[in-house]
């Protein structure tokens, strides 16, 4: 193929290399044209996913006010989760970590689907981090307030908890198979998500099943 250009692939390639200094198509115009298309597409995907994820804010809200049944399961499993990840950081600041249950791998993370679709974390937090708990989150707007709470159930509950109980989708996430701990990797627990565990674990981990 190269006798049909003349010059050969040499000569091809010079010949596009001036033509993009020229700002030709394949050029820096037509990349930054290119950059910019992507950029606009990405801005106008994140504005609508805002906006959905804002109406499903509006729903559970609106729901929340106006039926009861709803309201008192919402805030028993907010109560629940609230109750069980502030007796879960004891059990762990006192070192007794054998009595740490799952709440921490079952609450769901901000931002997560799960979270977005129900607004459970921002309950959650508000319970775990009341508000007149701190002198800081009196002196700023609830939104900041909610924000800041938000984070710290994720950073300083969330986190440190499923570290110990060393949840192997911890590890899987991270791509850390030598360090999985296969002992509860393997141990069976009556959750959802135990098959799909399974699946990726022999899918993807560094071993076979003789």
């Amino acid at each position: 193929m190269e006798a049909s250009f003349p010059g050969g692939r040499g000569d091809l390639q010079a010949k596009g290399l001036g033509q993009r200094r020229r700002g030709g198509p394949g050029g820096k115009s037509g990349k930054r044209r290119c950059v910019g298309g992507l950029a606009a597409a990405a801005a106008e995907a994140s504005k609508a996913r805002r906006e959905k994820e804002a109406e499903h804010a509006q729903a559970v809200l609106a729901r929340y006010d106006s039926d009861e049944a709803f309201r008192n399961l919402y805030d028993g499993v907010a109560d629940l989760f609230a109750g069980l990840l502030k007796s879960d950081q004891e059990h762990l600041h006192a070192g007794d970590t054998a009595k740490i249950v799952f709440a921490a791998k079952w609450c769901p993370s901000p931002r997560s689907s799960y979270d977005r679709a129900t607004l459970l974390c921002e309950a959650i937090a508000r319970r775990v981090f009341p508000r007149d708990s701190s002198p800081e989150y009196l002196a700023i707007p609830d939104k900041h307030y909610a924000y800041r709470v938000r984070n710290r159930l994720r950073r300083e509950v969330q986190v440190p908890l499923r570290k110990v109980l060393e949840l192997p989708e911890v590890y899987m996430s991270a791509g850390k198979w030598d360090e999985l701990p296969c002992a509860r990797a393997w141990r069976p627990r009556p959750c959802a998500s135990t098959r799909g565990v399974l699946a990726v674990l022999l899918s993807s981990g560094p071993w076979t099943l003789s």
